[in-house]
């Protein structure tokens, strides 16, 4: 992976939004999970202020500074917080998550607080007890992608910016899950949404001609009929357990859009990163390019490098990060000046768009 000094948004696997699909259902099901519709809705939201904002400005770089300023500051310390959850289950979620840090990974503390309760968060909370702030009381397995944790615009001190439902860390799927929330959670996309080498043209969007809508033995998700055609993953995702609109799939399973934002190294099939598909998902099978086995709950090379070039441990790397980082503030501060000092409505949806990770990165960065 490459990255440019003033853009530094890492792709290794979305957002702009974070699911993960995990372990089969009872029926055998692709359990796919998204974000909660409130928070998809205000990141859609962001992206057409965005794009609105942009195109009254064309001389400005807004699209960029936004979508590159999703990193923590490497070497810094990002607080970490619980609600819910056994001191059992917070441990065994330190202890994955930590797979992520260290002399081959990032150059960033986790704080959790201390051991063994951890530091706690709650819904009444007016400031941020902690940037990432992790829920084991909803549905879902789903993470914010880096600072849009600590953006008002997006997620408020009261709410999850990382969910899992567990209630135990015995789950065959428990240490991939953590490790591919947290991934999210230090600024990582998923790797099937690659803007360049995703998998968008290897999956089967649409029913196989001549599918029979077929459910399952227990009349829960579509499956291959009797002449063993298979359904498309529109169809697919549309019923149970996962009960995506259309728009959902594309959301979620399309590459990114805006790929010049992204500086990226190629694709990585290992990834922890990447959803595991069925073979039948790819127009290909098991020839697919994007297919792979299920992933070990471990992180790649790649990811490995990835988080090591995203958060440098050699000093030299680290100043070059640090001050990649102070042009980001720069630049976010230049295009809020410039904004108000225009005025008008487009004034208030920048000041809306970047004020949070001005605030961030005033007080983080040396």
């Amino acid at each position: 992976m490459s990255l440019k000094p003033s853009e530094s948004t890492i792709l290794k696997g979305l957002v702009v939004v974070a699911l993960s699909v995990f372990a089969a259902s009872a029926a055998d099901a692709w359990v796919a999970d998204k974000l909660p519709a409130r928070l998809q809705a205000r990141l859609e939201n962001r992206a057409r202020d965005i794009k609105w904002a942009a195109s009254l400005d064309t001389e400005g770089q807004l699209e960029s500074v936004v979508e590159t300023a999703k990193l923590w500051v490497p070497g810094s310390s990002v607080r970490v917080a619980f609600m819910g959850g056994s001191q059992e289950l917070r441990g065994a979620v330190v202890q994955a998550a930590s797979q992520w840090l260290g002399p081959e990974g990032a150059n960033l503390k986790l704080d959790f607080g201390v051991a063994p309760g951890y530091r706690n968060w709650e819904t009444g909370d007016t400031s941020y007890s902690a940037e990432i702030r992790v829920s084991f009381l909803k549905d879902g397995y789903w993470s914010l992608v880096g600072t849009d944790a600590v953006d008002p615009e997006i997620a408020g001190p009261d709410e999850a910016s990382l969910n899992l439902e567990f209630d135990r860390p015995s789950d065959d799927e428990f240490e991939t899950t953590v490790l591919h929330e947290f991934g999210h959670a230090l600024g990582f996309h998923h790797e099937h949404q690659h803007p360049q080498e995703g998998c968008e043209d290897e999956f089967r969007w649409k029913d196989q001609p001549g599918y029979e809508p077929t459910l399952d033995a227990e009349g829960c998700a579509y499956t291959r009929d009797r002449t063993h055609r298979w359904p498309g993953l529109y169809r697919y995702m549309s019923g149970c357990p996962n009960w995506w609109s259309k728009a959902d799939t594309d959301f979620n399973l399309r590459k990114l859009e805006d790929a010049y934002l992204y500086e990226t190294n190629g694709f990585d099939g290992d990834s922890v990163m990447k959803y595991y598909y069925e073979p039948w998902m790819f127009k290909d099978g098991t020839n697919s390019p994007c297919y792979s086995a299920e992933p070990e709950p471990s992180l790649s090379d790649g990811d490995k490098a990835a988080a090591a070039e995203a958060y440098p441990p050699g000093q030299d790397s680290l100043e070059e990060r640090i001050e990649a980082l102070r042009q980001q503030l720069s630049d976010l501060e230049q295009e809020l000046a410039a904004a108000k000092a225009a005025g008008g409505a487009r004034a208030e949806t920048v000041e809306a768009l970047l004020s949070g990770r001005v605030a961030y990165y005033r007080a983080r960065l040396p």
